[in-house]
């Protein structure tokens, strides 16, 4: 197998670090709007805060561990482990049947999100040379406004 360039290597990260922000940002947005919907169709729409906070201080707790793990562990390693934890809670969230699976899909959306968050911002210093790193940042942040603007329009035409 061909070796990736390192200008291929910087584009592939990149994209990885890019991808992460938008699918988060695009849930919470999404959930946003369509999760009261959701859970009165449980019959649990009064546990709206209660839902969205267990799954804030999932993401709370996880952001400062997951520095130390990532730093125990390997910061690359640890962020794809939080990707496949977030897809993970979207599939549980997705095939939820009772209140207690949204609950669990969504804490552990915030836990897989901060572990892989905390990763994503070492990795961009990690990874790119320091004239570099203002430009990826800002393609997070980019990443972040296109998740946010696209999860409450999808979501809210799936509430529909």
């Amino acid at each position: 197998m061909k070796k990736l360039s390192e200008k291929q290597q910087y584009l592939l990260s990149a994209a990885a670090l890019f991808l992460g922000q938008v699918m988060y940002m695009y849930y919470v947005g999404a959930r946003a709007v369509s999760l009261r919907t959701i859970l009165e169709g449980f019959g649990a729409g009064d546990h709206y805060s209660l839902t969205i906070v267990l799954g804030s201080m999932a993401m709370s707790v996880m952001l400062p561990l997951g520095g130390k793990l990532g730093n125990m562990f390997g910061r690359k390693k640890l962020f794809a482990w939080g990707m496949i934890g977030f897809l993970v809670s979207e599939v549980i969230l997705a095939a939820a049947q009772r209140y207690w699976q949204t609950v669990l899909g969504i804490v552990l959306c915030g836990a897989a999100y901060g572990l892989a968050w905390v990763q994503n911002a070492a990795l961009i210093v990690d990874i790119y040379p320091k004239e570099k790193q203002p430009l990826i940042l800002g393609g997070v942040f980019v990443a972040t406004s296109v998740g946010s603007l696209l999860g409450p329009i999808v979501g809210g035409r799936c509430v529909e």
